[in-house]
């Protein structure tokens, strides 16, 4: 069994979006969390009139916030691989599932990720990194941050005894459990596009607070010395720059490309 958690708050399209995903895959044997931070949008009804698997549970309360939910959904995960698929979110295809399972059952892999695929605000499509066939733990913490939580695959067991989500976090949380996963079990990696998301999650409107975040995450993981912390302060700024002149010029791009073709059409297949 896989278990994916799905959190959600007041989205029911959202919610729509990765159902419809979820229905698309021709694998079953799923546990289906929905943890819901009590919408009043109804999107608990919506989701429980809507189930896509047999064995699907929908809570529906207040939290503390993004994390807090997931570890919520982390603590009755009962699979033997835990995914953490939230409102808005989908697999790039029908077969995601069903390949992580058969790979898992041949390799046996400690855990594994895909990666990502963004729908821009405009409808077009951008990649999340590029994909590689190695896993690098330096280029993931310090460099390309290029693990997107919903490509992920792991043990509900290895992210627990990781501590889950550090609910003290407002936006790095899975970036700090995936580079402590990267520290104590090299992943397997998947080489294709395995999910899509939308344009507009925390760490996209606030870089800075994640860039700062991850630079504090480090600091507390790799118990830097003084002279490092500053020296990883300096590279967070480094970073920083570079996020935002990246971000600078992809807008630049997209104006122009607009201007040039005209009104967006309907976004390009995820596959």
């Amino acid at each position: 069994m896989i278990t994916i958690v799905t959190i959600s708050l007041n989205d029911e399209v959202g919610i729509q979006r990765t159902f419809e995903s979820l229905r698309e895959q021709n694998y079953r044997d799923v546990q289906h969390l929905i943890i819901d931070g009590g919408s009043t949008d109804g999107t608990p009804v919506w989701a429980a009139e809507h189930a896509v698997f047999d064995h699907t549970v929908i809570i529906s309360e207040r939290d503390r916030g993004i994390y807090d939910a997931m570890n919520k959904g982390l603590s009755m995960a009962t699979g033997e691989l835990v995914c953490f698929l939230n409102s808005g979110d989908q697999f790039a295809n029908g077969d995601i599932l069903s390949t992580i399972t058969e790979s898992h059952k041949k390799d046996s892999w400690p855990w594994a990720y895909g990666f990502g695929r963004m729908v821009m605000s405009d409808g077009r499509t951008s990649a999340g990194g590029r994909v590689r066939r190695k896993h690098s733990w330096l280029r993931q913490t310090f460099w390309s941050y290029e693990i997107c939580h919903p490509t992920v695959f792991m043990p509900p067991d290895l992210a627990r005894r990781l501590g889950g989500f550090d609910d003290r976090l407002r936006i790095a949380a899975d970036y700090k459990l995936m580079t402590s996963a990267g520290r104590v079990a090299e992943p397997h990696v998947f080489p294709m596009v395995m999910a899509v998301t939308i344009e507009g999650g925390i760490s996209d409107l606030r870089p800075a607070d994640a860039i700062r975040e991850a630079h504090k995450i480090r600091v507390d993981i790799l118990g830097m010395t003084d002279r490092a912390e500053l020296l990883d302060l300096v590279w967070s700024k480094i970073m920083l720059v570079r996020s935002l002149s990246r971000r600078r010029l992809s807008r630049f791009v997209r104006r122009n490309s607009s201007a040039i073709d005209g009104p967006p059409g309907r976004a390009r297949s995820h596959n």
